[in-house]
């Protein structure tokens, strides 16, 4: 019988290749975009990823930080790894976060603590976008994390809107459960509500009573759990944060992307390829 250590490394080993052979399977279809997409690039909502994308800033992490003395230890142990492990439990993912903030009594002042950091940390070149793009462009942040957080984020920026994992509070203020968790697709049957960035993200343009459809949409994210909208986006960015991580770093280098965003010269070449309609002078 081979050691514990020997079967989890080799299980580790196996998951990654499992996870790079699904991301594989989107690789035909950026690659022919990259290849006969070559019109400037019409829109009217655009979708950006919270958390590693418009701030820098990881809030859940920070989050469970606040309520735990290894709080760190616990994202990486019990969130990070299964997100390597299985990147399909995205659901399962967000009900095990849930509970650590519940068990940890995290409450509505802790939430309000992440909206100053986040915005100390946000993305200087995707705040550049936002204000070259015309106020016909909805801009809104969509995120796995907390509502709140993402709301805050919005107001702070002026941005068209915030959405997010919205917590249950008790008379103190408390996190006891929640009223929306933001996932990559809606199970059957859960002990919670669940929604989706492209569901949250209809139901603003409904508000505004503008029409939805990713085939007009920009999805900006550097999350690969947002490949498959990213896919179905009218065009999609990538943004370049972290260059250690095994999986995060493999739809950067099979391409699976649109545009990525790296630096001040992505940014310029990226409006030069959006249309004059959706950028201001």
């Amino acid at each position: 019988m081979q050691p514990a250590h020997v079967v989890s490394s080799t299980k580790k080993i196996m998951m990654k290749m499992i996870i790079l052979l699904k991301a594989l399977s989107y690789f035909p279809h950026f690659w022919i975009r990259k290849l006969f997409f070559k019109k400037k690039i019409n829109f009217n909502l655009v979708i950006i990823d919270m958390d590693g994308t418009f701030s820098k800033f990881h809030s859940f992490k920070e989050g469970l930080k606040l309520v735990y003395h290894d709080g760190a230890e616990k994202y990486n142990k019990v969130i990070l790894s299964e997100k390597k492990d299985n990147l399909s439990a995205d659901n399962l993912r967000m009900i095990t976060g849930l509970r650590l903030l519940i068990h940890g009594k995290a409450n509505r002042k802790s939430e309000i603590k992440l909206i100053v950091k986040s915005a100390e940390q946000v993305n200087p070149l995707l705040l550049k976008l936002t204000k070259k793009l015309s106020n016909d462009v909805e801009v809104i942040l969509a995120t796995r994390s907390s509502d709140t957080v993402a709301k805050g984020l919005a107001s702070e920026f002026n941005l068209g809107g915030g959405y997010g994992s919205v917590m249950k509070y008790d008379n103190n203020g408390t996190i006891v459960g929640a009223e929306r968790l933001i996932s990559d697709k809606i199970p059957a049957k859960s002990e919670f509500p669940f929604s989706t960035k492209e569901k949250v993200a209809q139901e603003h343009m409904e508000k505004k009573k503008k029409k939805f459809s990713l085939k007009n949409t920009i999805f900006i994210s550097n999350d690969i759990l947002d490949i498959e909208v990213m896919s179905k986006s009218a065009y999609s960015i990538l943004v370049r944060t972290n260059h250690h991580d095994f999986i995060d770093n493999i739809p950067y280098y099979l391409g699976l992307f649109d545009f990525v965003l790296r630096d001040e010269n992505d940014l310029e070449n990226l409006i030069k390829a959006l249309s004059p309609k959706v950028i201001t002078k």
